[in-house]
């Protein structure tokens, strides 16, 4: 089991409705103090990845707060990625002054949703720039159902010029709509990548197992139970796997094992040929 992300999602609500999203008005909030008891409870837990996202996680009350502790015990330690509609960071009143600044000083990838649904375009191709002259990736996902032929030019061309990454994704919550495209014969590889803590506590395994009853909540689970969800626990498939375009089924020991042969044996003779060339200087010295 290899928990490679932790997904904080710090509110439910958004700026926006997009019609392929239920994260609109919920109105939990996860704080600082919420966030620290998490990491807290999770201990030497190895991970790489910190991804904040909500609804829309810039309007949250303290979302400030929650960046200077984010840089503060975790900046250089972690990866950390902002999930953001990019919207809030052009308000320049109130609490949203000094924003925008404040986030590049704080996430090392920033995550954009971006389509006709998200109506945020003109703010990628102003904000973009930016992000990357400060040595951010940029990833954007674009759901393609809900964009224009003329939206995802402007997109492709954004990415063309700054060279970001753009995927077009057909995932969303509504998986009773999708077809059914995976034979779902054995549990997916990446089922246990990433945990998700939403803004009310309860946890999940894979940001698609939403829909279906949390593994635990936060505020009621002992350690004894989250260490063991953290480093015991193998869950079944999840619904949403036939539809899932991301599912890739875990592969046969045989089919492992093959490739820990091969990345030996290319570790080996890259090494053999590392010291024949060494050899090889020496003598001609």
């Amino acid at each position: 089991m290899a928990i490679k992300v932790i997904k904080v999602k710090i509110n439910g609500r958004c700026v926006n409705k997009c019609s392929f999203c239920q994260f609109h008005s919920d109105p939990h909030l996860l704080e600082v103090k919420d966030i620290a008891y998490l990491f807290g409870m999770i201990g030497n837990l190895q991970f790489k990845t910190i991804y904040i996202n909500g609804g829309e996680p810039t309007i949250h009350p303290r979302f400030k707060d929650i960046c200077c502790y984010l840089k503060e015990q975790f900046k250089g330690r972690y990866h950390l990625d902002l999930g953001t509609n990019l919207i809030p960071l052009a308000w320049s009143k109130g609490r949203y002054i000094g924003m925008r600044e404040l986030v590049l000083e704080t996430f090392d990838r920033i995550s954009v949703g971006c389509d006709d649904e998200h109506r945020n375009i003109h703010l990628l191709e102003r904000f973009a720039p930016e992000i990357v002259d400060k040595g951010i990736k940029l990833f954007v996902n674009v759901m393609p159902d809900y964009c224009s032929e003329e939206t995802k030019q402007r997109i492709l061309a954004v990415k063309d010029k700054y060279d970001i990454k753009v995927k077009f994704s057909e995932l969303h919550h509504y998986y009773q709509q999708l077809p059914k495209i995976n034979d779902v014969s054995k549990p997916c590889q990446y089922r246990t990548k990433e945990l998700l803590i939403d803004c009310n506590g309860d946890a999940f395994f894979c940001f698609d197992q939403e829909m279906d009853s949390p593994l635990f909540n936060l505020f009621t689970v002992t350690e004894k139970e989250l260490q063991f969800y953290l480093n015991e626990y193998d869950p079944k498939p999840y619904r949403f796997c036939e539809c899932c375009v991301r599912y890739c089924p875990e592969p046969s020991m045989t089919a492992k094992n093959i490739k820990k042969l091969q990345r030996f044996l290319s570790i080996g003779i890259g090494k053999t040929k590392k010291s024949l060339k060494e050899s090889d200087a020496k003598q001609a010295v």
